[in-house]
């Protein structure tokens, strides 16, 4: 289980990027993809709740995601993303 639960970590950060990346990239052409938008929530949606169950089941809730990638570092105040020269 911890195991599962570490995968989905991982692969909710990349599924958040990801949203991320398509919100973005449809907002600066001016596009729209409902459905593909959509689509994508629901997988989220899907990775997060397995995640939580697990780690209810496991007692190990984690209350903020971290981002975890070299040189980045999220204010613990507001979540704002910044360089590690900030």
């Amino acid at each position: 289980m911890r195991r599962r639960a570490r995968f989905l970590r991982k692969a909710r950060e990349l599924a958040y990027r990801d949203l991320g990346g398509l919100v973005f990239n449809l907002h600066r052409f001016g596009r729209r993809n409902d459905e593909l938008v959509l689509a994508k929530l629901s997988t989220l949606s899907h990775i997060d709740s397995e995640l939580r169950a697990l780690e209810s089941a496991l007692s190990e809730r984690e209350t903020v995601t971290i981002l975890r990638e070299a040189g980045i570092t999220a204010c613990p105040r507001c979540a704002a993303i910044h360089s590690g020269d900030d």
